[in-house]
């Protein structure tokens, strides 16, 4: 026998149960939904689309609760207006370009250093030195050219972003755009005093570190070619002895440094030619210089020496 009224209550309670399973999942999608942040990043041509772009891609593959959502610009003061009318919740900008009013720092992506370089000839000291001089820019920016501008007229110049003809004012500046290809050829004919670049201070100190074990690796190789020609014009045997040992010296040194950080290709194939070419030749004359059926004492020390350093130059 079956209660009508039983039968209502069961379905209801079994409706009901749906109801609350629902509503408890949809708060717990609710919950557990990313909070996507909109980030306005700039410049295109920069570093940092690439880093944020990175950063966005490990959130989603991470399932963080904060998800990025990148909204590209071309310059720094579009990416602030844009998290100034709040278009963005974040935004990459330059605190010497634009700093919007609504906005803090959260993070520093990195720190901008100004680098102004000249020939030791030109006498350039300090930067009013710089007066009624022509700098050379190779990358040009927006941006950097309003922290140039800043930096010029903090000591009482003024920059012309075109380079007119003939003399500059009393207490002018001119930046010139050109490629680096063009700089060498510039300075050589006079056509600008000085080079200046704005880039990343931890970028320019790597450029600085592997530029010093580049020259060290340079001075090393010189001085090899010196030794064989010293070699070359007829030395006693002490002194070829003492070569010898200096070009294991030589050798060991270029090693250290291939070994520090990644060397040019090029650099080391020239210390590697060098070292070959400078214990060949003090061991010829160390052959030619002793009588016949004499082996010279440093063939076989020399030998081995060369396949060491062959296999660390490889």
């Amino acid at each position: 026998m079956t209660v009508p009224g039983l039968g209502l209550r069961r379905e209801f309670v079994f409706l009901a149960l749906a109801v609350l399973l629902g509503l408890g999942a949809a708060a717990a999608y609710w919950v557990s939904r990313a909070t996507v942040l909109t980030i306005a990043v700039a410049p295109s041509d920069g570093t940092e689309p690439a880093v944020i772009q990175a950063y966005a891609d490990a959130l989603a593959k991470r399932h963080k609760e904060i998800r990025l959502k990148i909204l590209p610009f071309d310059d720094v003061r579009d990416s602030a207006a844009a998290l100034q009318d709040g278009r963005a919740d974040l935004a990459v900008v330059r605190p010497d370009v634009d700093l919007p009013d609504n906005g803090l720092t959260l993070a520093i992506l990195r720190d901008q250093a100004m680098i102004i370089a000249s020939p030791e000839a030109s006498g350039l000291t300090s930067f009013p030195d710089l007066d009624r001089k022509r700098l050379a820019i190779l990358a040009h920016r927006d941006a950097d050219q309003e922290l140039i501008k800043a930096m010029v007229e903090h000591y009482g110049l003024t920059l012309l972003d075109k380079d007119p003809e003939g003399p500059l004012p009393p207490r002018h500046v001119a930046l010139v755009e050109m490629p680096e290809a063009d700089l060498a050829a510039a300075f050589a004919k006079k056509r600008v005093d000085a080079v200046i670049s704005v880039i990343s201070a931890v970028a320019w100190v790597g450029q600085r570190l592997s530029r010093i074990r580049r020259e060290r690796i340079e001075e090393a190789t010189d001085r090899l070619l010196e030794i064989r020609r010293e070699a070359q014009d007829g030395a006693d045997a002490g002194r070829l002895e003492a070569l010898a040992r200096e070009i294991d010296d030589l050798a060991g040194d270029i090693a250290k440094h291939a070994l520090e950080r990644p060397t040019e290709a090029r650099t080391m194939s020239a210390a590697a030619i060098a070292i070959d070419a400078a214990r060949s030749t003090v061991k010829r004359t160390i052959v030619a210089g002793q009588p016949s059926g004499e082996e010279p004492d440093l063939a076989g020390r020399m030998t081995s020496t060369g396949a060491a350093t062959s296999d660390a130059a490889g």
